[in-house]
């Protein structure tokens, strides 16, 4: 009796886990580890929320710790992945520090507004003190080099060649649109005032 082979997966599921495998392994190790440990940071504030009933703008205080830990730990684990398809330029000095430049702003603005919430008060549009204004001038710096940040990179690793494969041209694409898209957007509200366009919510 013959022996039966193993099932196997389709070529697309190999082929998804072999590039998913080679993303992780050209993976940017300070962005990847940043990111996990936002998202790791998640379930804390999701409980503190549950826990804390008191409100900013009208809004349960650690809602916005939540979102951005998550957003930005979305966002540090996306880069992490495309850091490695930058050609060159993600394994070059320029490449490296430009990646730890763009984790320390993810951590500082997700600690800040985390030490804001932990006192029932806005992290953003909060000029109620000279150090608020001041902390919420640097949230912009940081802001800044988180969306204008891959954006470089994207160009430097189009620079140095990395258009030349596909998946190469797609990263060097989203890094650019995403980074500029980002920046419009953000100069939008920061121009505004207020967490929307057209009103003036402080939070």
């Amino acid at each position: 009796m013959s022996a039966v082979p193993s099932p196997s997966l389709p070529a697309s599921s190999l082929d998804l886990r072999s590039g998913l495998d080679e993303a992780l392994r050209r993976s940017d190790p300070a962005l990847l580890a940043a990111g996990l440990l936002l998202l790791a940071l998640l379930p804390a504030f999701l409980l503190l929320g549950q826990i804390d009933s008191r409100t900013v703008g009208g809004v349960g205080t650690w809602v916005k710790p939540a979102k951005f830990a998550a957003s930005l730990g979305v966002h540090l684990v996306t880069l992490a992945l495309l850091w490695g398809w930058t050609g060159g330029f993600g394994q070059r000095r320029a490449g490296r520090i430009l990646a730890r430049v763009i984790v320390l702003a993810g951590l500082f603005e997700v600690a800040y507004i985390a030490y804001r919430a932990a006192n029932g008060e806005p992290s953003h549009y909060n000029l109620a003190s000279p150090l608020a204004i001041l902390m919420f001038q640097l949230m912009g710096v940081g802001a800044t080099i988180l969306v204008l940040g891959p954006a470089a990179a994207g160009i430097a690793a189009w620079r140095g060649g990395a258009a030349a494969s596909t998946t190469g041209h797609a990263t060097v694409v989203a890094m650019v649109a995403s980074g500029i898209l980002a920046f419009v957007t953000g100069a939008a509200l920061s121009t505004n005032g207020g967490h929307f366009v057209g009103t003036h919510l402080a939070g």
